[in-house]
């Protein structure tokens, strides 16, 4: 367990002027085109596709988030619900080339028993549309691969770019160098298998997706947090599963209050009264 870890933040707000995008450490590679089957196995299936539409994947809802600090990234979740890293903050959140302005006072963190996450959710306005994306509620294992996105372009936060890695520690408590966030985060280290990409600054907040079965969805496992101090550097992402439960109370759509049980013993009655007289009726009067 490391509850203290001195690593670098992947938001602009330390360092813009070096924002980059998830990178292959052996020849600086970024991919800037969507990926597909080829490239990540079973990329191209299992995912919710909106009306009328097809070819949608997790790379359609990965976007930026400008705020007072700089820009960095951020991941829609569906409903009007934006996560992003509690250290990037709110701002303006542009998905597709659209930008959606912060419903003001919307923005939520998260905290359990170890303290407050490094997670920020916040409401957009208007609504993309994109059906809600499948949050995982089980965490990755050692071995897993994990789809890496997030946004960035030596320099520029212009292009987003995708890489793969695989999970070599989870279940870790983090707190990145100069926060107090603590944070239950999954783990991926270079250098273990060829052709491996890792984070670098201004990423935080991009989204992870596992792929659960051969049949299964994809589902969001973390969000970009932090990098090593080694080069290339080790990768840390927060661990969603942790948080699934508080995360799906708030961004899950609020339904019609269900009626309490006794509800359906009183309502015959009055009803009944109603009919016979016993209570007023509404009347309309010309």
């Amino acid at each position: 367990m490391k509850a203290s870890l001195l690593c670098l933040i992947l938001g602009l707000v330390l360092c813009r002027e070096e924002a980059q995008a998830v990178e292959n450490g052996s020849n600086s590679t970024l991919n800037t085109t969507a990926p597909t089957s080829s490239d990540i196995p079973n990329w191209d299936t299992g995912w919710t596709q909106p009306a009328g539409q097809t070819g949608v994947t997790g790379w359609n809802y990965v976007g930026t988030v400008a705020g007072g600090g700089g820009t960095a990234s951020g991941v829609y979740l569906g409903n009007n619900w934006v996560l992003t890293a509690g250290h990037v903050g709110t701002g303006t959140f542009t998905l597709g080339g659209t930008a959606y302005s912060v419903v003001p006072g919307s923005a939520r963190s998260i905290s359990n028993s170890n303290g407050t996450a490094d997670i920020c959710l916040f409401q957009i306005t208007p609504a993309p549309n994109l059906p809600a994306l499948n949050i995982a509620t089980l965490g990755p294992s050692v071995g897993d691969s994990v789809a890496m996105l997030g946004y960035g372009d030596r320099g520029s936060i212009t292009h987003e770019t995708w890489g793969l890695n695989k999970v070599t520690q989870v279940n870790e408590l983090i707190t990145p160098s100069g926060y107090s966030y603590v944070s239950t985060d999954f783990e991926t280290a270079y250098g273990v298998d060829s052709n491996e990409y890792y984070l670098v600054l201004g990423d935080s907040g991009g989204g992870d997706f596992v792929y659960n079965s051969p049949n299964g969805p994809w589902q969001l496992t973390g969000i970009n947090e932090a990098v090593g101090s080694n080069n290339p550097p080790d990768s840390y992402f927060v661990e969603l599963s942790t948080y699934a439960t508080q995360i799906d109370a708030i961004v899950s759509p609020q339904g019609v209050p269900a009626m309490p049980a006794w509800g359906w013993v009183v309502l015959p009655v009055l009803i009944l009264l109603v009919v016979s007289g016993y209570l007023p009726k509404n009347r309309i009067r010309s």
